[in-house]
Formats: structure tokens, sequence, C-alpha cells
């Protein structure tokens, strides 16, 4: 018999079937809530809520049946298995139209009672597991919604989209969950990744994969886009789940400088730039050429490398309080190149 994790209320006025049949129960739950008549029962339900309420009927001050009616009045849902000697139609009539859920006749049959109790609880773990599943979803949609990501559910059409991912794409929610997932790719793409997308809801790609892509939106625009898919199990087949990031701009922004880094290497001026502290980080070609010093010796050094003893220290020190509170400086510098020669 295994313990489980749920909360009994046990009403009953004998006291020796009291004891013999709360000692059985405990074996059962983590908690047992025991009253010896219907109005304490009602008092301990109010207080607990408990899982279940096994209740005799015949009872001082509230019996069985006027507490059982009470407590549906709080939840109609609330799991009862009766207790009674009395087998006459009445009571039973009275019950069915409360609802419970379980009837079982005195002298009490200990495996009757373990059978009912078992069939309520698997009623119990199954609502837990629908309750379980239903917070579940409810963060991953929580989540999904704000989320900045484009996220994606799909088999042969999509079966989810997050609004970030309608945004990034251009179509409607609507739209996306009637289309095939490559159809929002550019043509040079949608062959090899219709390919791999049937292999992963056929169940034979399992392990996620990353790549760059480029989609087309619905108004034409070509957006490049980094994508992580999985395979995973739904609705007794398997489908591709992931999250993709628009780096359009990324992208652009990555060509933007490799086009300024190219111009600047290729300029006949001399180009450094230092940390704070004045260290170089950073020589084009031409400075090396002109300082005859080659960019391994320059690079790490003080910019003192070059200084040619013609300035004073404020001098340096005006250069320095003028870039580092955020201003230009302009002036003609004296320095040296390796050889001693001044420019």
């Amino acid at each position: 018999m295994t313990k489980h994790n749920i909360s009994i209320l046990y009403v009953e006025d004998e006291e020796n079937v009291r004891a013999m049949l709360s000692r059985f129960l405990k074996r059962f739950c983590d908690e047992l809530y025991v009253a010896q008549n219907g109005e304490k029962g009602l008092e301990l339900y109010k207080e607990h809520k408990p899982d279940i309420v096994i209740s005799d009927i015949k009872m001082p001050k509230m019996n069985g049946l006027e507490m059982i009616k009470e407590i549906k009045s709080i939840d109609s849902t609330q799991l009862v298995l009766l207790l009674s000697a009395h087998s006459d139609s009445e009571y039973l009539f009275e019950a069915i139209n409360l609802n419970v859920d379980g009837y079982v006749l005195k002298p009490i049959d200990l495996d009757v009672v373990n059978e009912k109790i078992t069939q309520l609880i698997r009623i119990i773990e199954n609502q837990k597991a629908v309750e379980a599943l239903k917070e579940s979803e409810e963060k991953f949609r929580t989540i999904t919604q704000i989320s900045l990501t484009g996220i994606f559910i799909y088999q042969e059409k999509f079966i989810y989209v997050n609004p970030a991912f309608c945004e990034i794409t251009g179509y409607t929610e609507e739209e996306l969950l009637t289309m095939s997932p490559w159809k929002v790719l550019t043509p040079q793409y949608r062959e090899k990744i219709k390919k791999i997308a049937t292999k992963r809801i056929n169940g034979e790609l399992l392990e996620s994969t990353q790549m760059q892509v480029e989609l087309q939106t619905k108004d034409g625009f070509i957006r490049v886009v980094k994508v992580s898919v999985a395979t995973m199990p739904y609705k007794g087949r398997f489908a591709g789940t992931g999250n993709l990031i628009d780096i359009t701009d990324v992208i652009e922004t990555k060509s933007r400088l490799q086009l300024l880094s190219q111009a600047v290497e290729q300029m006949d001026e001399m180009v450094r730039i230092t940390d704070i502290d004045g260290n170089i980080v950073y020589v084009n070609p031409a400075t090396s050429k002109t300082t005859q010093y080659s960019e391994d010796e320059i690079l790490g050094n003080s910019s003192r490398l070059f200084q040619s003893g013609k300035h004073s220290t404020e001098f340096y020190k005006k250069l320095w309080e003028t870039i580092l509170s955020g201003n230009t400086y302009k002036n003609i510098l004296i320095n040296k190149k390796k050889d001693g020669t001044l420019f």
C-alpha cells in the first residue's frame, strides 16, 4: 500500500470504528483529519480543504448528508466516500443527488474501502496531472508571448508561433498556421530546410541544430536569421521546435565595419587607437611604415614610444584632459621614429 501526497478528512461518531479505520487510512495519505460529528467535520473541511472526504451518515449534531451538502456548496467537485449501516433507498437516493463518489456499507470491508480510495486517488492524480499540464502550458505561453526571440513549433505546417515570430516574418499568426515552415524562407533555402524538417517530423533527426538562413517577409524584404531547432514528441508524433533571432542589422553593421576597416587599412594617413591609459591597441599599416616600428613592437606599448622630448608634461596633460572629457584635440605634435629622426 503506497502513501500518497494527499489529505483525507474522516468523520465518524462510533469510537471503535473511528480508531480502526483511522489507522487504515493513514497508510494512504500524508495528512489525516478526524472528526466525531458532522459539525466538527465541516469546521475541519473549511480549515484544511482535504482531497477526499470520508464520512458516516448517521451522526449527532449534523449528520453526514447534511455535512456533505454544505461541503458541496463550497466545492461541487469535492470527492466524497460515504459509510453507512443503512442501505435503504432514502439515504442512497439523497447520496446520489449529492453526487458522492462512493458508498460503503457497514460492517466495513477494508478491501472494499481500499478499492474505493484507490479509485479516488487515481482521479486526484489525473486531475493534478491535467492541472500541472495546464500550468506548464500557461507558463510556456506567457514566456513565449513576451519573448523578443521568434519561437515556433511545426509539423507539416506551423503549429505554434509567438508574436515575435510574426513580427519578424511580417505574417499574422493565422496566416502562418496555414503555412509550411520552409515557405517563409528565400527560394535558395527552401528545399534544403524542407528535407531537414521532414526528417524531424518523421523522427529521423533528433539532435538539435543551429544555422544561419535567409527568410523573406510578407512584404518581400530579405531578413538574415540565426535559427536553433530541435525535435520534440507531440501528440503521438514528432515535431520541430525552435527559435530564431533576426541578425540582419548585425550582418549589415559587420559588413559596414569591414568596409571601414579596409578603408582605414589602406589610408596613407597614420591611425592609432589607445585605451584610456594610453596603451596602443590598434595601428594601421601607415603608422608602422612612417614610424619604422612593426605592428608587434607598437601594440601594447604606451604612446610615449613616439615621444620626441620636444613637448612639456603640461602639453600632454592638456591633450589627455581634452580627449578624456569627450572633446576633440587638435594640435601639431613632434614625434620620433625608430631611427631617432623627428617627424
